[in-house]
């Protein structure tokens, strides 16, 4: 995958600001086609990582484009074992107020429930609750400038946000909407996609189907 000179900008900007823990890793961002709104895989250590976003979020504000990047990112930390815990984390580290304008985009102005309930993606306006009132003041301008309106029933594009996939020993796990799934295929060179039937999501690496939820 070649990496795009934009997505990589931002990624080593949150490198510099808020993850230095992960200044010694290879980080390849890149544009392509997925099942969701972006896909994270890394190996051992942490030493290779790959975040694909979805070809459709070029048209995004970098505002946008640094909130869901940044979760992604968090997902990295250990401590992280959960989509709210990885929402949580992004906050944490100053970065609230674009993870916000992330979640406007992406149809989550109320909180998305994910697991039958055991998880989810925080949205919004939870969101909002988190942050100091200079976040809230930054947020706003955000907005302003985006000319952008928040609205409880925003469109979204994708049922599910992300794809997490990572090298644990001698397997690589896959996790979607908090669901783990293995299969023996190396990090490196997996390929997954999603199919929804009915209210099943099945899901696919390289073509064959290793499970469904």
């Amino acid at each position: 995958m070649k990496p795009n000179d934009d997505l990589m900008r931002l990624v080593n900007q949150l490198k510099s600001y808020a993850y230095s823990e992960l200044i010694g890793s290879n980080i390849l961002a890149v544009y392509g086609k997925t099942s969701s709104f972006a896909v994270i895989s890394w190996s051992k250590n942490l030493q290779e990582i790959a975040i694909k976003c979805n070809n459709t979020t070029r048209k995004w504000h970098e505002a946008a484009l640094i909130g869901l990047l940044s979760h992604e990112m968090s997902h990295t930390n250990s401590a992280c074992v959960s989509e709210t815990a990885t929402d949580i984390d992004v906050i944490k580290r100053g970065l609230g107020p674009y993870l916000a304008v992330e979640r406007i985009l992406t149809g989550k102005y109320e909180d998305h429930i994910i697991q039958n309930g055991k998880d989810l993606y925080l949205g919004y306006s939870s969101i909002r609750k988190h942050l100091s009132k200079h976040e809230l003041s930054q947020l706003d301008a955000l907005l302003t400038k985006m000319r952008l309106i928040p609205k409880r029933r925003s469109k979204q594009h994708f049922k599910h946000h992300d794809i997490l996939v990572k090298q644990d020993q001698e397997v690589t796990k896959i996790r979607v909407d908090g669901y783990e799934f293995t299969t023996s295929f190396p990090v490196n060179n997996i390929e997954i996609s999603l199919l929804e039937k009915g209210d099943m999501t099945f899901v696919y690496v390289n073509g064959g189907e290793i499970g469904s939820y």
